[in-house]
């Protein structure tokens, strides 16, 4: 596959992950999957690129398989940095397949580690305002956009 336009010689340079990410970036979601199913051929431990499958096969709405390859990226790394964003697309995950509580638990296990994670307190917010817990949804709405020292 590869970027389109890019030179072939640019293309040896770049990692099959690095062209997931950015096929991913252009919108060009099956490709990226494709890349990203490519570069956990060659290294099944490929945290990066369990990371980006699990968010294209949310913008996929294949969220069943989204939490299956984000846990594999959690696995992979416990420690990693980007386990917020791990945990905050879980959440969607799971907010996409209605299981609100699972997603509220997640989205704040995300915060916890990153309170700033927009993507995080979004899906917080909607899983407690269509749950009825309105008061909740409310404060962690004001909490997330409360002035910071970010």
């Amino acid at each position: 596959m590869g970027v389109k336009g890019a030179r072939p010689r640019a293309r040896f340079r770049l990692g099959l992950r690095d062209e997931g990410w950015i096929l991913q970036n252009q919108r060009r979601t099956e490709e990226s999957v494709a890349e990203f199913e490519r570069a956990l051929t060659l290294d099944p431990s490929g945290v990066d690129a369990y990371s980006g499958l699990g968010v294209d096969d949310l913008a996929l709405g294949r969220f069943d398989e989204s939490l299956e390859v984000l846990d594999k990226a959690i696995r992979a790394s416990p420690s990693d940095p980007s386990l917020t964003y791990y945990y905050g697309n879980k959440a969607w995950a799971n907010f996409g397949l209605r299981r609100y509580d699972e997603a509220i638990e997640l989205a704040r296990r995300a915060i916890a580690i990153n309170p700033y994670n927009p993507y995080a307190n979004v899906v917080l917010v909607a899983a407690l305002a269509l749950t009825d817990h309105d008061a909740e949804a409310r404060e962690a709405l004001q909490r997330y956009l409360a002035p910071s020292t970010r």
